[in-house]
């Protein structure tokens, strides 16, 4: 409920106790309550899908381009966020807002590789069909969609 305030006094009016983001002030609405409350939604219906998906594998490939168009979403907002912030993104001091960007910045990173990079690999013959390459089990980089999830707890912190 602090961070939907906080977001709502910084929607209203344009300022927040650290001070406002380095980048565009055009990317401001990136922090904006409106904004937040669309990506929660992107979240939730991701989180949605990927439980269905798990309940029934023969779904996830009736779902594969929703998983894509969620992946394009989130990498969009990391992109919007990175502009905004610049290094403040990711470099700083550590507090729980910057925590949550490298959670973020890991799991879209973690959801490029698995679902773009991963498939062109497989696709040129450089990986084998199961995901495996000089033995590594890519499995645990799938599991990171999983983690999307807490995406949302920003938003109740």
């Amino acid at each position: 409920i602090f961070r939907l305030q906080r977001r709502w006094e910084l929607c209203r009016t344009g300022r927040s106790d650290e001070g406002p983001p380095p980048g565009p002030k055009s990317l401001r609405w990136v922090e904006g309550l409106a904004y937040s409350c669309a990506c929660m939604a992107v979240i939730i219906a991701n989180v949605t899908i990927m439980f269905f998906e798990l309940q029934n594998t023969e779904l996830a490939k009736q779902f594969w381009l929703l998983d894509q168009l969620f992946l394009v979403w989130y990498v969009i907002e990391l992109v919007l966020k990175v502009l905004l912030f610049r290094r403040t993104y990711l470099c700083g001091p550590l507090t729980s807002d910057r925590i949550f960007h490298w959670l973020d910045f890991l799991i879209v990173i973690g959801g490029v590789a698995d679902q773009w990079v991963l498939p062109l690999l497989d696709l040129a013959g450089v990986m084998s069909h199961k995901g495996h390459h000089a033995g590594l089990n890519l499995g645990a980089l799938r599991g990171l969609r999983i983690l999307r999830i807490t995406r949302m707890l920003r938003m109740f912190k």
